[in-house]
This record gives structure tokens, sequence and C-alpha cells, in this order.
């Protein structure tokens, strides 16, 4: 089945499904928003839910959300994910949840059904930066070098699990932005994964996030791309991946918003943190930290199985 099918299967499906879920939920006008009890949607879905003073956890199958009233952060299996609007827990003791966030955020985890992905059998790797453009740089370490390093070694684990995997930059090349989005074209790539390291003028940041580019027609499927590979990147931390979890984003990258297929843009740590940049230059963390992102990029790869809809297993 073509990619373009699948799409198409999703759009009816979910239309389907969200004009009868809309049709069963009470709306709260809330400054122009509108906001969802969110025990409407726990009981059309039938997720499990526990509810505290001052926050819900939700579980399906697969995946288990927390939700803290006042916060724009949810937890999915503990990793941070940015909302649009906080979650809120009224006097009354009623959760309300913006209809967006609860549609496009917490529904793809939870009702994974939601989320059609076509099958991963080649993936384009594209190693940020390159020639002219150095990316960020501090004392001698250059981001570009480093996104290479990280490019190739994932692309030879990916390929050693049978995957068909390409890079849009071999060398030390520059290569526009628009260049790169085509790769995933020209490779007829079933996802990519942009590589990255982040800079800030706070020299205390650290950490890593994976974006991925809202109003696409693969956004979902990017959202949980990024889910799976930050949540097994950070498993490198070790005890500390808490504290190095920046969360999956939103952003209108160019490169992740013009690929044609499920698209990640990740940044693996800070070139301006003293910690992180000693890690870019030890080849066993960079082999390691390689290892993670492929077991997560894998992880997403199992869940799309055949190339119809993921469901609930």
């Amino acid at each position: 089945m073509s990619k373009f099918a699948v799409i198409i299967g999703c759009v009816l499906f979910c239309t389907g499904s969200l004009h009868a879920l809309n049709a069963q939920l009470r709306v709260e006008p809330g400054e122009g928003k509108r906001l969802i009890f969110l025990e409407d949607a726990v009981r059309f879905y039938d997720w499990t839910v526990c509810y505290h003073a001052g926050r819900v956890e939700l579980a399906g199958r697969r995946h288990a959300i927390e939700l803290e009233s006042g916060s724009r952060v949810m937890l999915v299996d503990r990793v941070r994910m940015d909302l649009q609007e906080p979650v809120l827990r009224r006097m009354d003791g009623r959760w309300v949840i913006s209809e967006a966030d609860l549609h496009r955020r917490v529904v793809p985890f939870l009702r994974e059904h939601f989320v059609f992905r076509t099958a991963v059998r080649s993936v384009v790797i594209d190693a940020g930066h390159g020639g002219s453009d150095f990316g960020a740089v501090r004392d001698g370490v250059q981001e570009k070098t480093v996104n290479l390093l990280l490019a190739e070694r994932l692309m030879r684990i990916l390929k050693e699990e049978g995957l068909k995997v390409s890079l849009t930059r071999t060398g030390d090349e520059k290569r526009t932005l628009d260049q790169r989005a085509d790769e995933v074209r020209v490779e007829n790539a079933d996802i990519l994964i942009s590589i990255h390291q982040n800079a800030a003028p706070n020299l205390q940041a650290t950490g890593m996030e994976a974006y991925y580019a809202p109003g696409t027609r693969f956004e979902e499927a990017s959202m949980e791309l990024a889910h799976a590979v930050l949540q097994h990147a950070l498993k490198v931390f070790g005890e500390d991946a808490r504290k190095f979890d920046r969360g999956v984003r939103q952003a209108g990258f160019r490169v992740i918003r013009r690929a044609d297929c499920p698209a990640v843009l990740l940044e693996c740590g800070f070139v301006s943190n003293a910690g992180d940049r000693q890690r870019m230059q030890d080849e066993a963390w960079l082999d390691a930290q390689a290892e993670a992102i492929a077991d997560g990029i894998l992880a997403y790869t199992e869940s799309a199985g055949s190339g119809t809809a993921g469901g609930d297993r």
C-alpha cells in the first residue's frame, strides 16, 4: 500500500472517530479556546485513569501519560512533551484539557490505531551543518564534526539491522536545507533523522530534545518517532536521564517540515556546556549514543509493522 493511500485511510478513519467523540464531549469555553472535560474522553476511550489532587495519570495499552494541573508539560512514559495549553483541575474537581491537545497529543499515544504509519525500510540521516557552516563552536569543538561522527555510527548500526540507510552528506561539505530534505524523495525514505548539537548563552544548559514539525501530514507519526528516539537516547544517562530530558517539542525547522515522511530533528547535547562538550569528544560516548538513538528508531520501526495501522498492541 502506498504512503498516500495509507494517509487517506487515516484521514477518513480518524475523522469518523473524532466526529463520534465530539458528539459525546462537553465543551467548556475558556478565553477563546475549546476546553474538553477529561472525564468524557476517559469514558469514551475506556482509558485507565487515576486522579490525584493536582495530577492525573492516564494509561492505554502501550503508553502512560501524566498531566499536572496548571502545566503545559505532559509526561509520556516519563518523557517530557509540550502541550499548547495548560491542563487545569477546576475548583469542582473536574479536569479540562484543550481540544487540540487532546486530539493531537494525548489520543495518538493512548489510542495508537489513530496513527497510521508506513513500514520503515529506508532511513535518511542528516548530519547537520557542514563545510563553511560550522554550527555551534566552542573550545575547538565544532558541531558539524560531531554531527557527522554520530551520523556515521548510527548509519552502520541501522544497516546491520537490515535497513537501507543514506546520509545527506558523507564529508565536510555544505548542503542547503532544501537539498537535505530532498534527499528523502531521492532515496524514497520512510523516515528522516536530523542530527544536531545545541548551544545557549546559559553555559549550564544541558540535555537532549527532539523536534517534530507541526501541520504536516506526518505530524502524529513524527511526534511518535520523536518520542521513541528521545526515550531511548536518554538511557545513555542512566539514573540521571530525567535531568537531561528537555522534551519532545514542535518547531517548523525547514529540513523536517519539507521531508515527505515522518521526520525528527534531534539535539543531542550542548556544545556550550563543558560536560556535554567533553562527552562529544569521547569515542565510547558517541558509540553508546548512536546505539541508543538506533534503539529508538528500531522501536518505532517495530511499531510501524507492515505499514498499516499500528493498533493497540
